[in-house]
């Protein structure tokens, strides 16, 4: 096996814990991670391999827990971060560069589908919700005059019409378009038949998928299109509702003249005053504040303290009453205090409050409240407004101190599993292990404190 052939080759049993291959059953016990599944090399920009995906294969029966999951991929590592990268990207980018187009489909198998039928400028964002990094790395590839073509499943379009929404789009298809337009990305959009997957529909009908590709609308104009076709401009309510939803598309746009085109453009087909839409676009009332990146769109991982908790950890709690008390503290939120967070459902509302104050936008404590889910309106309140920085003289500092509480508590559980470790290699007198284990405890107390003065330095 795997675990076998590398431990032949001196690996270890922290490096092979460490390297993702594997998951730890009891200490020094493993198994493959990605036993009976079809494996893919999830690559960097210039080819290297980062980490691995895996689908499970359609035989292995559903029941067994160690497959539960349909799609995995690598943990997070010094080596793969999530978010960071795109599946297909080392070799699209040839493609993508020369066509000046990419195309962005959801999973690893379009992918691999639409490169063998020739359209090799495909890319996916490898099972997360598009990040700013991702696009980013898209930019660098493109350049300044390329275009990225936004593929919307048609299953997903089925499923919605299913569901008792105002809206047309979902959280994750209005993220897709709105940060592709906020990092001033050319983006049209493809919709697919109903029932249709790229993988599927292009092996069916490569010729229709074609046309389709080259048919791809802007995104104002396809979104537009949607809810004339859904009947939404027709009454009071409906241009409301469709306004309402629009709000985040057009706040992403950068360039002024674009965006009074758009405003201009939605407003003729509503038949209203443009100044109506801008008055909205500058009001900061709920319904003109509809987050394209609210914790629901977000790729999230497991709650260690659930996510229908009514109390919350002392460190997310207090930092919460830090922003609520000192609200311009948010736009000071470093990722790495967010990514920290044992919340993820927290840490995406103040991601959230933290980009309107980048845009501009005053943000209050109220905001708060209102981008928390219902489960925990009332425990985010609660923490908000428990007024224990209302007298700090130095929010700043008061910041600091909650992030060296986050890195103490992290660093705390990490040190006792090495420490762990440490005395169980020592008892079986493996000296190498022993070394290893030693240097990586040093390692980890000397990063952290060359972090914590480096942010010391920053302030």
């Amino acid at each position: 096996s795997l675990l076998q052939w590398l431990k032949k080759q001196g690996f270890s049993s922290d490096v092979l814990g460490r390297s993702g291959l594997f998951i730890s059953k009891e200490q020094d016990r493993f198994y493959d991670r990605f036993r009976d599944r079809i494996i893919f090399p999830l690559m960097g920009l210039s080819g290297e391999v980062l980490g691995f995906g895996g689908r499970s294969l359609p035989s292995k029966k559903q029941s067994d827990p160690s497959v539960a999951a349909k799609y995995i991929n690598s943990p997070e590592s010094v080596l793969y971060k999530k978010g960071e990268s795109l599946y297909g990207l080392s070799i699209a980018k040839e493609f993508i560069q020369k066509s000046k187009q990419a195309i962005l489909v959801e999973g690893n198998f379009d992918v691999l589908s639409l490169h063998q039928r020739g359209i090799k400028n495909t890319v996916a964002p490898m099972g997360t919700a598009l990040t700013k990094m991702q696009i980013q790395l898209l930019k660098r590839v493109l350049g300044d005059d390329g275009s990225v073509i936004l593929m919307l499943d048609g299953d997903r379009a089925g499923q919605k019409a299913t569901l008792k929404d105002i809206f047309l789009f979902s959280d994750q298809e209005l993220h897709e378009m709105a940060i592709l337009t906020e990092q001033e990305v050319d983006v049209k959009v493809v919709q697919l038949p109903e029932g249709e997957d790229p993988d599927t529909y292009i092996a069916r009908d490569l010729d229709g998928f074609r046309r389709r590709l080259s048919s791809a609308k802007p995104a104002l104009d396809y979104v537009l299109e949607r809810a004339i076709e859904k009947g939404m401009t027709g009454g009071i309510d409906g241009k409301a509702k469709l306004i309402s939803q629009m709000l985040p598309l057009l706040r992403a746009i950068r360039n002024p003249a674009a965006l009074e085109m758009s405003i201009a453009k939605l407003a003729s087909n509503l038949a209203i005053a443009p100044a109506i839409i801008s008055k909205q676009l500058r009001s900061q009332t709920p319904s003109a504040l509809v987050p394209f990146r609210s914790f629901s769109s977000a790729p999230t991982k497991p709650e260690r303290d659930g996510s229908k908790i009514t109390t919350f950890h002392p460190i997310v709690r207090n930092l919460l009453s830090l922003c609520g008390d000192h609200p311009y503290i948010i736009g000071l939120l470093e990722e790495e205090t967010l990514n920290r967070l044992d919340h993820s459902v927290i840490a995406e509302m103040l991601r959230e409050a933290r980009y309107r104050i980048q845009q501009g936008l005053p943000v209050v404590a109220t905001d708060l409240i209102d981008l928390a889910p219902m489960e925990i309106r009332n425990a985010v309140a609660s923490a908000v407004f428990a007024g224990i920085f209302t007298k700090v003289e130095d929010p700043k500092r008061a910041l600091h101190g909650i992030y060296e509480t986050l890195m103490r508590h992290h660093l705390q559980g990490e040190l006792v599993e090495l420490k762990n470790k440490l005395a169980a290699a020592s008892k079986e007198g493996d000296q190498n292990l022993v070394s290893e284990l030693a240097l990586r405890i040093r390692e980890l107390m000397q990063g952290h404190a060359s972090m914590v003065d480096g942010r010391k330095e920053k302030e």
